[in-house]
């Protein structure tokens, strides 16, 4: 067994029981950004086949300074959504199935065409043409380490880039004309504000970072696909879920979406 593979077993293995480690030890650990991705396709892999599941799209993290400080990352990074763990608006979930519960609004997309192979690499202005609709999201970010300090980037993108569950609101076709930048998102925590902000939080802008993982998927053999959904990361809010909380994020007139914790 390689050492990939042993590292993908364990860390599937966490989520499965509800384990937790310090981090992930000395002879699995990943020692680059590459073999943080190669565990992730293996981790990929196993979880999709332990639910009969299908990749569906992709998650940008770290594409705010708060996250990249909190994770310890220099740069985004992927991962990758599965059916089985991406639900509609409302949808009430179980405490107890996830050590941390982590609340990110995030502007969401759904891919209207293949992307192609390009020799110049893509901008806001460029990647617009090929995104059909915008949807309004919250990602449940989740991993099984006791905490940030001392987990290296490249373990939290061999578990999948941290991410947990994906909940999105309704999708949205007519969003070209509305400045991202400056459209305010707002998180409510049990029928009271949490807090708000706007979408430059996102490497300046949302499309910005579909223009990152555009650029990054032409660069890895991951290019975006027509029917792919993209979560583009947290609009500079987090927080920590507790049994009980019910949680709403208002997209002005994108909408909103839902969840809660039974």
């Amino acid at each position: 067994m390689s050492q990939f593979e042993e590292a993908a077993n364990l860390l599937v293995k966490l989520r499965q029981t509800g384990d937790i480690v310090p981090n992930m030890p000395d002879g699995l650990r990943p020692n680059s950004i590459d073999d943080g991705y190669a565990i992730q396709e293996a981790v990929v892999e196993k979880l999709s086949a332990a639910s009969q599941s299908n990749v569906v799209g992709y998650k940008v993290g770290c594409t705010s300074k708060n996250a990249q400080d909190a994770l310890n990352a220099p740069e985004p990074f992927r991962g990758q959504l599965l059916s089985a763990t991406t639900f509609q608006s409302g949808k009430v979930l179980t405490a107890s199935d996830y050590h941390v519960r982590l609340i990110e609004p995030e502007f969401g997309f759904v891919m209207g065409e293949d992307v192609p192979v390009s020799d110049t690499p893509y901008s806001a202005d460029t990647i617009r043409p090929f995104i059909s609709h915008l949807f309004p999201a919250i990602e449940i970010a989740s991993h099984h380490f006791v905490g940030f300090e001392g987990v290296t980037a490249p373990e939290f993108i061999a578990d999948n880039a941290i991410h947990g569950v994906m909940v999105m609101g309704e999708l949205v076709e007519n969003w070209q004309e509305i400045e991202l930048a400056t459209h305010e998102v707002t998180l409510n925590l049990n029928g009271a504000k949490f807090g708000s902000d706007t979408g430059d939080k996102v490497l300046g802008h949302p499309l910005n970072v579909m223009a990152w993982l555009a650029n990054h998927g032409q660069a890895t053999n991951k290019p975006l696909k027509k029917g792919d959904l993209v979560i583009s990361g947290t609009v500079n809010m987090i927080y920590a879920a507790q049994k009980g909380d019910h949680l709403e994020a208002y997209f002005g007139v994108f909408g909103k979406v839902e969840l809660s914790f039974a």
